[in-house]
């Protein structure tokens, strides 16, 4: 957690503090959000139709903590003190998270924002029952999650009034030309390395920046991906697993175009397969 007194310095680094140049190095990188940057905003003006309350959702590597940093430096462009709170170390105990959020109650225009949200159990709910309602009118907060904000915050018509959810798409063909852009990316890569990052920001920065040198710990020139990088990919996006069958099944998925049980079969063993299986078939989409 900390206040964050970032601008957005462009150039170079010399003067000012480390976290600055960190900072505008990460503006300049960013790319899109432009909709989601100007619900912030309106919020932050108090806008009648804005919602002071802010979920962003969506899958791994899709850019949640890029954009919170992003809301950031808006936020303090426009005057605010920033908290930052990342719900991974967010203590457990009541007390502990109170401690943690109480800078937000000191400033009635304090921006708050929530990273990896569900990382810490009940921590979600404790924010909706218990804390906010004492926040500050003024206050803006912003909540980013891999998975849709809870059930209470729409069922309960103060918080539905209030609280509004945004799912953050993948960057689209010119967002994703003006990331391989910035990051030196070689032009006859820019198709083959965003065919295979999908628009994912995470998959493209990582992906470009190995593109930029090729060889056997990157991207070569005939658009090929090394294991290693698969392998680092597929930890950061899909992130930790119940089991290691789980992982070996994910692996056979990323490998075969089309996934049946006898292939799971084959690979996993014929319990397995079939708990597998059936997990694919109640699974949405």
């Amino acid at each position: 957690m900390s206040g964050s007194n970032a601008t957005d310095p462009a150039g170079s680094c010399g003067g000012g503090l480390l976290g600055e140049h960190v900072a505008a190095a990460r503006a300049r990188a960013f790319a899109g959000r432009a909709a989601e940057r100007d619900a912030f905003r309106a919020a932050l003006a108090g806008e009648a139709e804005a919602r002071p309350v802010l979920f962003v959702h969506g899958p791994g590597g899709i850019g949640k903590s890029a954009l919170l940093h992003r809301l950031s430096l808006d936020a303090t462009a426009a005057g605010r003190t920033v908290v930052w709170v990342d719900g991974a170390r967010t203590p457990a105990d009541a007390c502990g998270r109170l401690d943690a959020f109480r800078d937000v109650l000191d400033d009635p225009a304090t921006v708050l924002l929530v990273d990896s949200l569900k990382r810490c159990t009940g921590l979600e709910a404790w924010l909706r029952e218990s804390f906010l309602p004492d926040v500050p009118s003024d206050a803006v907060v912003v909540m980013a999650s891999r998975t849709p904000p809870q059930l209470g915050w729409r069922t309960d018509p103060g918080w539905a009034a209030c609280a509004r959810s945004v799912k953050l798409p993948a960057l689209n063909a010119e967002e994703t030309t003006k990331v391989l852009g910035d990051q030196d990316v070689p032009p006859p890569l820019h198709v083959p390395v965003r065919e295979f990052a999908g628009g994912n920001p995470l998959a493209l920065s990582l992906v470009a920046a190995t593109a930029r040198t090729g060889g056997e710990a990157g991207w070569s020139m005939d658009g090929g991906v090394s294991r290693r990088l698969t392998a680092v990919l597929f930890h950061r996006l899909v992130g930790s697993l119940p089991t290691e069958q789980h992982r070996r099944a994910l692996q056979v998925t990323a490998r075969a175009g089309t996934v049946t049980e006898e292939l799971l079969r084959a690979e996993l063993g014929a319990g397995a397969a079939a708990r597998r299986s059936r997990g694919c078939e109640r699974s949405p989409g």
